[in-house]
This record gives structure tokens, sequence and C-alpha cells, in this order.
């Protein structure tokens, strides 16, 4: 039966265990898709694309007793990058250089979250206030005083040799009432005035876009929600709304 979110009117406050380390990858999705380079950062693990050079996924747990920034900018700090400025490349192509990993995360510095290994090429209007990127980075950090603790997996649909993604994914998974919701946003949007919903989609339809595994028996989110979406961005699945067909945004992919 699916639980409705909103409706729950306390918050599952269950705190980090003991042995849920952010950085123990057997607790976290960490797909490592070939030519990548794992990163641990406080407050965050990091997949980096060492043939496109940009981050590829970032997972990190939200707690219900973390107060986060809810700033939706922050000031980027330049780095040199060599001869081939990315980020100087991405504006001059009508891209942000945009964060991956929540830009609100407590546990690591602004010169981390800010520096090119978790920053890379998104439509402008994906990363500013009114886009849809900026619209979940902001809901993602409002849930766990709903919800309690969540795993965040977050992460780019890359073509080999292309510094510009083709879309992104977050995953939320609440790990005590096991439930999630996925999203998938095309990096081509040039509006956002529709629903968020529209961008609802399944995990496994995130992997078909991608080529490779996020969830097996192994992961802590657990293969019966692979192929099940969430009804709205308030009303998240359980498992029970199985649908194994991918939308025309997926399959465009």
């Amino acid at each position: 039966m699916l639980s409705y979110l909103f409706a729950i009117g306390m918050a599952v406050t269950g705190e980090m265990g003991a042995d849920e380390s952010i950085c123990d990858t057997t607790q976290l999705i960490a797909a490592q898709p070939k030519g990548t380079m794992h990163k641990c950062f406080d407050d965050y693990v990091l997949e980096y694309s060492t043939t496109n050079n940009i981050p590829v996924q970032a997972t990190y747990i939200l707690n219900a007793n973390v107060k986060y920034d809810n700033s939706p900018f922050k000031q980027a700090i330049s780095e040199g990058v060599g001869k081939f400025n990315r980020e100087e490349a991405a504006h001059v192509a009508g891209f942000d250089f945009a964060a991956l990993a929540n830009n609100s995360l407590a546990g690591t510095n602004a010169k981390e979250r800010n520096s090119e290994l978790n920053r890379l090429p998104m439509v402008a209007e994906l990363n500013r206030a009114g886009g849809m990127w900026n619209w979940l980075q902001t809901y993602e950090i409002s849930m766990p005083i709903m919800v309690g603790r969540l795993y965040s997996v977050n992460g780019a649909v890359t073509e080999e040799n292309d510094f510009k993604p083709r879309a992104f994914y977050k995953i939320l998974y609440q790990p005590d009432i096991h439930m999630a919701i996925a999203y998938l946003l095309p990096n081509t949007i040039a509006t956002n005035l529709e629903s968020p919903d529209k961008y609802i989609t399944s995990i496994g339809c995130i992997e078909k876009a991608l080529g490779y595994r996020l969830v097996t028996n192994d992961t802590v989110i657990p293969d019966s929600l692979k192929w099940s979406k969430a009804y709205s961005s308030s009303v998240w699945t359980d498992g029970v709304r199985l649908d194994k067909k991918c939308g025309h945004i997926e399959e465009a992919l």
C-alpha cells in the first residue's frame, strides 16, 4: 500500500547508525562505470569520470536533525583547470556550471562543494531559481523533517568524451519505511513551467538511460523498488506500482 508522506504528520527521526558511514560504499548506491575515480568527502561520495572529466554520481545521506542552508545560489570558487577551462566553455555554450551534490550539505566546506569535482555543465533554466534541478535541491533538504533520513543519489547521463551531460537524475530513498521517488531531467529543458511530477520516473528507466545498473540485491535501495514509480512528489512508492515501460523522456535519451 502506498504511504501518503505528507499526511504522516510527524517526522521519522532515525539518525545515522554507527555502522552507516558515508564513505562505506556497501551502504550506498555507488555505481562504478568504466573510467571513474572514487572520491570520499566529509558528507558525500563522488564518482568522477576520467573519460569525460565531469562528476557522474554523488551520493549522500540527509538527516532530520540537521539544519540545511536553503540558499539557492552559492558563490563558486574558481580553480585553474589548465588550458581547457570547462567552466568557461560551459558558459560560452549557454550552460551553467552547476553543483551535482547539493550545495546545502553541512559537512563539506564550500571550496569542496564548488570545486570542479562537484560541478558540471547544466542548462541555466534547470539550475537557476524556478528551474527543476534548483527545485529538487530545495525539495530534498525539506523532506527529512517530514519523513526522516534520506539517501540521495544524484547523477548525470553522459556520452563518452562529451563533457555536457544528456540528462540528470535524482533518487531519494527512505530506508526506515522503504519508500522512494526518482526524477530524470533532460539537459535541454528551455522552461520549467510544467509540474515537477512530469519528471518522475523509475530507477529502472534511469538505469536504461545510463546503460548500467544502480540497484542490485547488494545495495541499500531494494531491488523491489526498481520498476516502481511514485505517483507524485507528495506520494512516494513502496514498490507496488510496477511499470516496466519508460516514457518518451527516458526513451529519447
